[in-house]
């Protein structure tokens, strides 16, 4: 029943126009969970221009890292113009049509896209829309939403809402924990600073996933390593001291090795072996970790040690001995190298080689590198990675600077557990994750269907992991899914407006080409092997035993492939020959382990250097004469060497 109070028309009409219109905010962000995605919204105002007629704004844009951009839209008042997919070349057509300069150069650094808008509107707004991965830290999944980057920004209002099926719990947004149950906010965000929307996933599931019609996005994270913690009785070092490690990075491999001993109980005993092309023991026995032990080992591990050559799997045979020595007591293999794998050492020879290792033992392969150096290639993270997959265990790549704070958090990791890896869908396919560190995750998107349960291997052991996807729009997951060209930059034009979305650092989707390329120089390479190598194939050909006259006159041709990266040799190859000659081809090939080679431009780039040899007797005719004795001995053989070495040389 209406009061009576409400019945007079003045009354009422007065009530009405003292109630408050809430008014269209100059800027507005909408953040959407959908598993392990975050789809956001944002609808700005773009300040009028005080000039007449048409004039060009430009807005910059900061996207989450991993983002791309779905859509962008101009709101002209009730017009709408739609930016689409498509080359630069229309925007250039339809800016010269209407007077405007097209664009000359992209977004500066640190801005992920730019809008540039030509609109004679007064009250033009912006809607643009992005899909960004939730990325994971300390057991939770969170996005970060970057700060704006223009001179005099807006605070947006945030409006936050959880999709339904999306199980979580603790949910944060800009420090502002929600309640209980609760799966929407709204709320004031910072004008200039970063914020983030954080949660964890709800009862045991550790992955998210997101499924359309056209792929899915997977979101795993864990919560830090377990309160329970199996230390080990045996401890064995696998130290790379081949030439690629440099002379810069012996110093921090020795710190990592003494910091590893010295983190766990003192009732540990510990051995290593030392492995370029032949693997060495440093004790006869384990040894406890006293004063005297770990002087030793760090005076194993010096730069007059590096040698030519990286033979891994002979490393893991010799640990697998090592490791027996602690009978059914839990074992630790710690394999430090700077992650530079040859290529014919493959994932599959080392997970055959850590079949080798005691049930008991479990493997921590630790990357390190000298600060400023290139990160190792994805080739050889992946082969390394078999080994801790295969037995349970961790894999870091560290920085020197950083070893003090890592040491403590790798050995609570193998005590907890370990990584995990392998994770993907339970009936296979090919969207997956290759290893996850205890509270830590990655979200990955792909093409395909994909099947509810997931599956993964920690210690070395097949796991179950939870798993309940929820849909999604295909639109916001394609330009996730771009591996081929950019669908950036995008325009639109329209009698009076004209629209560009220009591609910045960070923004361009493209296919990943993981191939490492360098180049080292034709001169260096020339100079080093002629001055160093061509001595030592030499008194290859000098030592041979004569046993038939046709020793005497032997003569022929070798071909030999050196196999160079990082400053290392990591294989030689005798392609051809017309020596016939078995041991001189190999003291060939064996001397060329002798040398020390320079490293290319790119410090991984492998590089192949083809020698052609010619051996051969003295030929006919005098020699003038020489103060070296040495010399004269190596004519009577090798024949008068009349012209630059060097062009023995080839590539």
């Amino acid at each position: 029943m209406c009061p009576r109070w409400l019945a007079s028309p003045a009354l009422a009409a007065a009530l009405l126009v003292a109630v408050p219109v809430r008014a269209a905010s100059p800027h507005e962000v909408t953040v959407q969970i959908r598993g392990p995605l975050a789809l956001v919204t944002v609808e700005r105002a773009l300040p009028p221009d005080p000039d007449s007629g048409l004039q060009e704004r430009v807005l910059d844009l900061d996207l989450p890292e991993g983002a791309a951009l779905v859509s962008v839209h101009a709101l002209p008042g009730p017009r709408r113009l739609a930016a689409v997919p498509g080359p630069a070349a229309p925007y250039a057509a339809a800016a010269a049509a209407l007077g405007l300069a097209a664009a000359t150069k992209g977004p500066e650094q640190g801005v992920e896209a730019r809008l540039r808008v030509a609109s004679r509107a007064a009250d033009l707004r912006i809607r643009y829309r992005y899909a960004a991965p939730l990325a994971c830290r300390a057991g939770r999944f969170f996005v970060r939403i970057p700060g704006a980057v223009e001179a005099d920004p807006v605070p947006p209002e945030v409006a936050l809402t959880i999709a339904p099926g999306t199980a979580i719990r603790d949910l944060e947004v800009i420090g502002v924990r929600a309640g209980r149950g609760r799966s929407s906010m709204r709320l004031r965000g910072p004008a200039r600073a970063a914020w983030e929307v954080s949660f964890a996933a709800a009862g045991a599931a550790t992955g998210l996933a997101a499924v359309s019609p056209a792929g899915a996005a997977l979101g795993v994270c864990t919560g830090a390593a377990g309160a329970e913690r199996t230390l080990p009785a045996q401890l064995v070092l696998a130290i790379d001291r081949s030439r690629s490690v440099g002379l810069a990075g012996v110093g921090p491999q020795r710190e990592l090795a003494r910091a590893l001993v010295e983190g766990l109980p003192p009732s540990l005993r510990f051995n290593a072996v030392l492995f370029d092309r032949v693997a060495a023991p440093l004790f006869p026995l384990s040894r406890q970790a006293t004063g005297e032990a770990l002087q030793a080992l760090e005076r194993a591990v010096t730069p007059d040690q590096l040698r030519n050559g990286t033979d891994l799997p002979a490393a893991l045979a010799r640990a697998a001995v090592m490791a027996e020595q602690a009978g059914g007591a839990p074992a630790w293999l710690a394999v430090i190298t700077d992650g530079a794998v040859p290529d014919h050492t493959d994932a599959a020879m080392l997970a055959a080689a850590a079949d080798r290792l005691p049930a008991h033992a479990r493997i921590a392969v630790l990357v390190v590198r000298p600060r400023g150096d290139e990160p190792p290639t994805p080739r050889s993270l992946a082969a390394l990675r078999a080994l801790p997959a295969r037995r349970g265990g961790v894999l870091r790549v560290l920085e020197p600077a950083d070893l003090e704070q890592a040491v403590p958090e790798i050995i609570a990791a193998m005590a907890g557990g370990g990584d995990l890896f392998a994770i993907g869908p339970g009936g296979g396919g090919g969207l997956t994750i290759a290893q996850v560190l205890p509270g830590g995750g990655e979200t990955r998107v792909a093409a395909g269907p994909f099947p509810s349960g997931l599956r993964a291997r920690r210690a070395g052991r097949d796991v179950a992991l939870g798993l309940r996807p929820v849909p999604i729009e295909r639109g916001w997951l394609t330009p996730l899914m771009a591996t081929g060209g950019s669908p950036l930059p995008w325009v639109a034009a329209s009698a009076g407006d004209a629209l560009l979305v220009e591609a910045g650092p960070g923004v361009t989707p493209g296919a990943r080409d993981d191939t490492v390329r360098g180049q080292m120089d034709r001169s260096v390479v020339r100079n080093a092997l002629s001055l160093a190598f061509l001595p030592r194939a030499r008194a290859c050909y000098l030592t041979r035993p004569v046993r038939k006259p046709e020793d005497v006159e032997l003569r022929g041709r070798v071909r030999l492939e050196l196999h160079l990266e990082r400053g290392e040799l990591v294989d030689a190859r005798v392609v051809s020959s017309t020596l016939a000659r078995p041991d001189i081809e190999a003291c060939v090939r064996d001397a060329a382990y002798d040398i020390e080679t320079p490293r290319p431009h790119h410090r991984d780039a492998p590089t192949v250097a083809a020698l052609n040899l010619v051996f051969q007797p003295r030929t006919a005719g005098g020699q003038p004469a020489d103060a070296s004795l040495l010399s004269r001995e190596i004519d009577l053989l090798l024949g008068p060497v009349t012209f630059d070495p060097a062009q023995l040389l080839g590539k």
